[in-house]
């Protein structure tokens, strides 16, 4: 088990957190591709797609942002595992969290522009050169620009320590359209976000009741506040704990992006 620390929070994280050969070309269902958006090495991310995809068929991307360390090669077999679970309707592009020194590495593992902002060793830190939602807005525009994928239905996802930054593509004026936001598992601190532009907005909020690491109360918190912001706001509590190692983990993805998919009447 490793744990991380998230501002002052511990989050532990069970779920496969191991490095793997991120090219491996062995899945007969899935392929994965590694890139690099804008030609930037600090802003690589993986395109995990459906071998088979029937003629003419726009997937539609799924951003996702692992939570943990970030580091999606770590997450491979999870995310491949993800994508066979969502009927072949989804392209997902993972992105790899860049590490910018030790202490940003091990307390924030995606940096939002709040945090850049705020946090005075990242202020002080002249490596870093962009924000999570800087790097999210390249690899959508770059993946916009291939035409293959219909990112006008784009849902972005992120859990445990990546699910601030997912907040914060919700309350960003940025000119990218996604269709729905999802958090699983993770905190919510309504000063570090602009609330007015949350408003029109779904997004799906997923806690376990059992959590000890991010107790259910933070997304309760994070419904009531945005939804007086006039977000769509779906909360589900389910029976279980922080870990993602649970037998039931792809349905109830499955039922939060069906949900995102889901017109609101």
């Amino acid at each position: 088990m490793k744990f991380y620390l998230i501002a002052p929070l511990i989050f532990f994280i069970q779920a496969q957190d191991k490095k793997e050969d991120p090219l491996s070309d062995n899945d007969p269902d899935v392929k994965v591709e590694e890139k690099f958006a804008a030609k930037d090495q600090k802003k690589r991310y993986f395109i995990i797609q459906p071998r088979k995809v029937s003629e003419g068929k726009l997937l539609k991307p799924l951003f996702l942002l692992p939570g943990g360390s970030g580091q999606a090669e770590n997450f491979l077999s999870f995310i491949k595992n993800i994508c066979k679970n969502l009927n072949g309707d989804y392209v997902i592009l993972a992105l790899h969290s860049p590490q910018w020194d030790d202490w940003q590495k091990e307390n924030h593992i995606w940096p939002t522009r709040w945090a850049l902002n705020n946090v005075e060793k990242l202020k002080q830190n002249k490596e870093i050169k962009f924000s999570t939602e800087d790097f999210i807005k390249s690899v959508y525009e770059e993946v916009k620009k291939m035409r293959i994928f219909d990112t006008g239905n784009a849902v972005i996802f992120g859990w445990s320590s990546s699910g601030p930054a997912i907040y914060a593509m919700a309350s960003v004026k940025d000119k990218i359209s996604f269709r729905g936001y999802y958090i699983r598992s993770s905190v919510f601190k309504e000063e570090q976000y602009d609330l007015t532009n949350f408003k029109g907005k779904k997004i799906y909020l997923q806690q376990g009741n059992k959590d000890e690491t991010t107790p259910h109360t933070w997304a309760e918190k994070a419904a009531l506040i945005l939804k007086k912001n006039k977000a769509n706001i779906e909360l589900d509590i389910f029976d279980g704990g922080h870990s993602l190692n649970v037998k039931d983990i792809f349905p109830s993805i499955r039922k939060a992006i069906k949900w995102i998919e889901t017109d609101i009447k």
